[in-house]
């Protein structure tokens, strides 16, 4: 496969430059799971998934620019753009399935992943999972916390209860820091799905019990965006669950990719 745009990495195999090698010479017994970073988030969101999960399951981290090894590279302007970016590295000649994951604002970029390849014809991507995350097309519970100040921006965090505390506390940390996540907030408020294109692969749903922002119709409503079967799974925990509750995250991903690829 040829050299794309630098948004993807993996920890096992690691590659920083797009997909080479990453889809063609596998076998045909593997699956890989792409992983799409939260707002702020980084691919280091992902680097223990690996470790704990099966040997058929290869976890492929996604980088997002402006962080991490793409740290010098300028932030993304919205989440179609980023998509494209992204789909431009994973259209490419292989014969290895994958599937595609994403937490909160990962999640809307993931599925403008999916809908990019289908559109392109790609029959390699096996399933949506998403997490943390209202379908869409649904209209957004809050707009402008992009604009905060930094106190209030920084009580939002601590509310979402995603950023370690002593993260926070770090002034010079977060001098780095904000500006990335400001970005990432300023991009999901700023996206919406206009035009629904219903995918032909099933989607699967994580979501929180104590998650404030997704309520169970919110993660039924991804049911009209597939003509396939729609799976919810529910964890105990508020919107990071994926992090309190990695372990049984991991295993439900990998039960149902497992499904996907018997």
């Amino acid at each position: 496969m040829q050299d794309a745009v630098p948004h993807l990495t993996a920890f096992k195999p690691t590659t920083t430059k797009g997909l080479s090698g990453v889809l063609g010479s596998q076998s045909a017994n593997v699956i890989h799971l792409f992983c799409i970073p939260y707002a702020g988030g980084s691919a280091a969101v992902y680097r223990d998934w690996q470790n704990q999960a099966p040997r058929w399951l290869e976890i492929h981290p996604i980088e997002l620019p402006g962080r991490g090894r793409l740290s010098s590279v300028a932030l993304p302007q919205s989440i179609p753009q980023l998509a494209q970016q992204i789909t431009s590295s994973l259209d490419a000649e292989g014969d290895a399935p994958f599937a595609l994951f994403g937490h909160s604002m990962g999640a809307a970029i993931a599925y403008e992943v999916a809908r990019n390849l289908e559109i392109r014809g790609s029959k390699l991507l096996r399933r949506l999972i998403v997490s943390g995350a209202r379908a869409p097309f649904l209209p957004r519970m809050s707009s402008g916390t992009s604009d905060l100040t930094d106190l209030e921006f920084l009580d939002l965090l601590r509310d979402l209860n995603g950023t370690p505390p002593d993260v926070l506390d770090d002034a010079e940390l977060m001098e780095v820091l904000l500006p990335i996540i400001r970005s990432d907030f300023a991009i999901s408020e700023k996206y919406f799905l206009k035009k629904k294109h219903v995918l032909q692969i099933p989607i699967t749903v994580l979501a929180g019990d104590g998650d404030p922002y997704i309520s169970v119709d919110d993660a039924e409503a991804w049911g009209k965006l597939t003509v396939a079967p729609l799976r919810i799974v529910r964890f105990p925990g508020d919107h990071f669950f994926i992090a309190s509750d990695e372990a049984s995250v991991i295993a439900a991903v990998s039960r149902d990719l497992c499904m996907t690829v018997e």
